[in-house]
C-alpha cells in the first residue's frame, strides 16, 4: 500500500472538512486557531497544509467566500451594504468595503448599480 497516498487523501479530507466549516461559519467570527482546532491540528500545520492544498492561505479563502456570499446579497437584495458586511463576517463596515473592492474591484454601491436586481 502507498503511504504517501493515504496521507495526501488524509489531507484533503481534513482541508474539505475546514472548507466546509468555514462554509457554514463564515458569517460568525472565526479565526484560523478555530478551525485548525476543529480538524484536530495545530494551527501553524494547519495553515501550511491548508496553503499546499488550496493553493492560497486560509485568510485567502474565508474572504473569498465572504465576498461571494456578500457578492449574492448585494445582486439578490436590496439591504443595506452595512447589513450585508454584518452578514457574512465583517463588523467593521469599512474593512468590509476595502476587502470588497479588492476582491471585485468595485465598490459595492457600484457593483450593485452593475450587477443588482432591476428596478
Amino acid at each position: 500500500m502507498n503511504m504517501d497516498c493515504d496521507k495526501k487523501s488524509f489531507t484533503e479530507l481534513k482541508i474539505e472538512k475546514a472548507k466546509k466549516y468555514i462554509n457554514s461559519n463564515y458569517s460568525k467570527k472565526i479565526y484560523l486557531k478555530d478551525v485548525a482546532d476543529y480538524v484536530c491540528y495545530n494551527s501553524h500545520y494547519f495553515s501550511k497544509l491548508f496553503k499546499k492544498v488550496e493553493k492560497i492561505n486560509f485568510n485567502v479563502y474565508l474572504n473569498k467566500i465572504r465576498i461571494d456570499k456578500a457578492k449574492e446579497y448585494v445582486e439578490n437584495t436590496r439591504l443595506p451594504f452595512r447589513e450585508i458586511s454584518k452578514k457574512v463576517g465583517y463588523e467593521d463596515f469599512s474593512y468590509f468595503t476595502l476587502v470588497f473592492q479588492k476582491y471585485t474591484g468595485v465598490l459595492p454601491s457600484e457593483y450593485r448599480k452593475k450587477w443588482g436586481m432591476r428596478q
